[in-house]
């Protein structure tokens, strides 16, 4: 398998959708997606998810969209449809140009894939997962604690300072769902409320407890132009959600919020991500585990950063 990065099918789903400029359906940037990644093979595009039914590639360019609508680049046109904002060009050209790039307007509007204008190498495969075996633990009282994975070995560092970075950033995510699986309920809302703030969403308040009526924190979406109220529920587990849990947010409160978000710490079923997006229905924007410890990263939340020093040749020195 050659699947590239969760975060380069975000752009290239966000340049299609700019360049394409109207509301679309998703099949429509299927194919525009997929050329700016030559590596992938007939199989990847063809590889099927457990449920036997999804196929993996397209499900990251959902996964991509779900993504650009946490990012506020997305306008509501209403559930299967996409359509940028007024806002998704100059995100995508900021985008660009911290990966070095020059001339970003004239190639945005070009018809050009990204592999000619970043290098056929522009897109770093995602690193394969290989778990060692789950050895679940329970208290002697409670509930069940959760089963925490340990990744195995990494492969043998590399000369090249991006590709260790990246493979960094891996593992600090999969070190951030650990711990996100190991709080508890009330934690892990109080931690979500906090995410959001970080997003820039407002008044945010944890009302989760039983009998909260499918929802565990309320907030407001504000802008100079906008304001949307937003319901959230939220669940902390490894397994995938299902259908029902999403329909039950939407039937309680679709009517009373502007907006719907389901945050996980695991990830959605095929079947989950069609009623998120069921016609005719307020669309639920859903947010997976990975997605999660992601956006933690970007928006340094519950992580912090280190300047390392990079020593390098001085050819000065040994030409003259």
């Amino acid at each position: 398998m050659s699947f590239p990065r969760y975060s380069e099918v975000d752009l290239a789903l966000l340049l299609e959708l700019v360049r394409m400029g109207r509301a679309v359906r998703p099949h429509e940037t299927y194919d525009r997606v997929t050329r700016h990644f030559p590596h992938l093979t007939e199989g990847d595009k063809t590889a099927l998810r457990k449920d036997g039914r999804t196929r993996v590639w397209t499900n990251m360019i959902h996964w991509a969209r779900d993504h650009l609508r946490v990012q506020n680049a997305l306008s509501d046109r209403g559930p299967g449809v996409w359509a940028v904002n007024d806002r998704a060009r100059a995100l995508l050209e900021g985008w660009l140009r911290n990966r070095g790039s020059t001339d970003v307007e004239a190639f945005v509007d070009s018809d050009s894939p990204l592999h000619q204008y970043l290098g056929v190498n522009w897109a770093r495969e995602l690193r394969p997962r290989t778990f060692r075996p789950r050895i679940p633990v329970k208290p002697d009282k409670g509930p069940e604690a959760p089963v925490v994975e340990t990744a195995a070995a990494e492969p043998a560092p590399t000369s090249d300072l991006q590709t260790l970075q990246e493979r960094h950033v891996d593992r600090v995510c999969d070190e951030l769902l650990a711990r996100l699986q190991a709080m508890d309920e009330y934690e892990f809302e109080n931690f979500v409320g906090r995410v959001l703030d970080a997003l820039g969403f407002r008044d945010t308040v944890v009302v989760g407890r039983p009998g909260d009526g499918g929802v565990d924190v309320k907030c407001v979406l504000r802008n100079e132009l906008v304001e949307a109220s937003v319901a959230v529920q939220v669940k902390r587990q490894q397994t995938n959600v299902g259908p029902k849990d999403i329909s039950y947010l939407r039937d309680r409160w679709a009517r009373k919020s502007d907006k719907l978000l389901f945050i996980t710490t695991g990830g959605y079923t095929a079947g989950a991500r069609e009623v998120a997006e069921e016609e005719g229905l307020k669309p639920v924007t859903l947010v997976e585990g990975r997605q999660l410890a992601e956006l933690m990263v970007r928006l340094r939340v519950g992580v912090t950063s280190h300047v390392v020093e990079q020593l390098l040749i001085d050819d000065e020195f040994f030409a003259g």
